[in-house]
Protein backbone atom coordinates (compact mmCIF):
# COMPACT_ATOMS: atom_id res chain seq x y z
CA UNK A 1 0.00 0.00 0.00
CA UNK A 2 0.87 3.26 -0.80
CA UNK A 3 1.84 6.08 2.12
CA UNK A 4 -0.25 8.91 1.86
CA UNK A 5 0.42 12.74 2.91
CA UNK A 6 -1.60 14.57 5.69
CA UNK A 7 -3.20 16.06 2.95
CA UNK A 8 -4.71 13.19 0.75
CA UNK A 9 -5.64 11.37 3.81
CA UNK A 10 -7.64 14.27 4.72
CA UNK A 11 -8.95 14.68 1.04
CA UNK A 12 -9.95 10.94 1.41
CA UNK A 13 -12.00 10.82 4.44
CA UNK A 14 -13.88 14.31 3.52
CA UNK A 15 -14.45 12.05 0.75
CA UNK A 16 -15.71 9.45 2.28
CA UNK A 17 -17.45 10.88 5.07
CA UNK A 18 -19.22 13.76 2.47
CA UNK A 19 -22.35 13.59 4.66
CA UNK A 20 -21.03 14.32 8.44
CA UNK A 21 -20.77 18.50 8.59
CA UNK A 22 -18.40 18.05 11.53
CA UNK A 23 -15.75 15.96 10.04
CA UNK A 24 -15.95 17.66 6.60
CA UNK A 25 -15.78 20.65 8.50
CA UNK A 26 -12.79 19.28 10.89
CA UNK A 27 -10.68 18.63 7.77
CA UNK A 28 -11.08 21.40 6.22
CA UNK A 29 -10.06 23.28 8.92
CA UNK A 30 -6.76 20.93 8.85
CA UNK A 31 -6.03 21.34 5.67
CA UNK A 32 -6.58 25.11 6.04
CA UNK A 33 -3.45 24.77 9.10
CA UNK A 34 -1.39 22.57 6.32
CA UNK A 35 -1.91 25.52 3.66
CA UNK A 36 -0.77 28.11 6.59
CA UNK A 37 2.61 25.77 7.65
CA UNK A 38 3.17 26.11 4.14
CA UNK A 39 2.80 29.20 3.66
CA UNK A 40 4.87 30.20 7.25
CA UNK A 41 8.00 27.89 6.07
CA UNK A 42 8.07 29.45 2.79
CA UNK A 43 8.34 33.05 4.14
CA UNK A 44 10.56 32.21 6.96
CA UNK A 45 13.34 30.70 3.82
CA UNK A 46 13.12 33.65 1.81
CA UNK A 47 14.04 35.75 4.81
CA UNK A 48 16.68 33.51 5.66
CA UNK A 49 18.03 33.44 2.04
CA UNK A 50 18.23 37.41 1.88
CA UNK A 51 20.07 37.77 4.97
CA UNK A 52 22.45 35.31 3.56
CA UNK A 53 22.90 37.27 0.20
CA UNK A 54 23.36 40.50 2.36
CA UNK A 55 26.03 38.95 4.16
CA UNK A 56 28.04 37.61 1.15
CA UNK A 57 27.42 40.88 -0.57
CA UNK A 58 29.43 42.64 2.29
CA UNK A 59 32.06 39.59 2.42
CA UNK A 60 33.03 40.39 -1.36
CA UNK A 61 33.16 44.19 -1.26
CA UNK A 62 35.53 43.38 1.91
CA UNK A 63 37.26 40.96 -0.40
CA UNK A 64 37.53 43.06 -3.07
CA UNK A 65 39.30 45.45 -1.38
CA UNK A 66 42.21 43.14 -0.17
CA UNK A 67 42.73 42.33 -3.64
CA UNK A 68 44.37 39.01 -1.92
CA UNK A 69 43.52 35.44 -0.44
CA UNK A 70 42.40 35.50 2.86
CA UNK A 71 41.29 32.45 5.48
CA UNK A 72 37.89 32.36 7.09
CA UNK A 73 39.44 33.94 10.38
CA UNK A 74 41.34 36.35 8.61
CA UNK A 75 37.97 37.80 6.56
CA UNK A 76 36.48 37.63 10.31
CA UNK A 77 38.84 39.84 11.48
CA UNK A 78 37.99 42.36 8.54
CA UNK A 79 36.33 45.49 10.50
CA UNK A 80 33.25 45.54 7.43
CA UNK A 81 33.19 41.84 8.50
CA UNK A 82 33.28 41.71 12.27
CA UNK A 83 30.45 43.87 12.39
CA UNK A 84 27.91 41.31 10.65
CA UNK A 85 25.68 39.70 13.54
CA UNK A 86 23.39 36.96 13.06
CA UNK A 87 20.02 37.12 15.15
CA UNK A 88 22.71 39.26 17.68
CA UNK A 89 25.62 36.81 17.50
CA UNK A 90 28.89 37.35 15.77
CA UNK A 91 29.40 35.95 12.26
CA UNK A 92 30.88 32.15 12.93
CA UNK A 93 33.27 30.75 10.79
CA UNK A 94 31.29 28.12 9.81
CA UNK A 95 28.15 29.99 8.72
CA UNK A 96 30.81 31.85 6.57
CA UNK A 97 32.74 28.93 5.14
CA UNK A 98 29.11 27.53 4.03
CA UNK A 99 28.23 31.04 2.44
CA UNK A 100 31.50 31.62 0.75
CA UNK A 101 31.52 28.21 -0.42
CA UNK A 102 28.60 28.19 -2.26
CA UNK A 103 28.94 31.73 -3.95
CA UNK A 104 30.05 31.99 -7.59
CA UNK A 105 31.45 35.07 -7.01
CA UNK A 106 34.57 33.76 -4.62
CA UNK A 107 36.97 31.26 -5.35
CA UNK A 108 38.73 28.38 -3.26
CA UNK A 109 42.35 28.13 -3.30
CA UNK A 110 44.21 25.33 -0.65
CA UNK A 111 47.39 25.50 -0.08
CA UNK A 112 48.99 23.32 2.53
CA UNK A 113 45.90 22.17 3.81
CA UNK A 114 44.79 25.35 4.39
CA UNK A 115 41.66 26.98 2.18
CA UNK A 116 41.66 30.66 1.07
CA UNK A 117 39.03 32.48 -0.75
CA UNK A 118 39.10 35.62 -2.92
CA UNK A 119 36.88 37.56 -5.47
CA UNK A 120 37.04 35.70 -8.93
Amino acid sequence: MEKLTNREMLNLIKGELYDNDMVVAWCDHQIELLDNKKVANSARAKEAQEKNVAITNVVVEALKEVDSPMTITEILALPKVAEIRVEDKPLTNQKLSYLLNHDTRISRVVDKKKAYFKVC
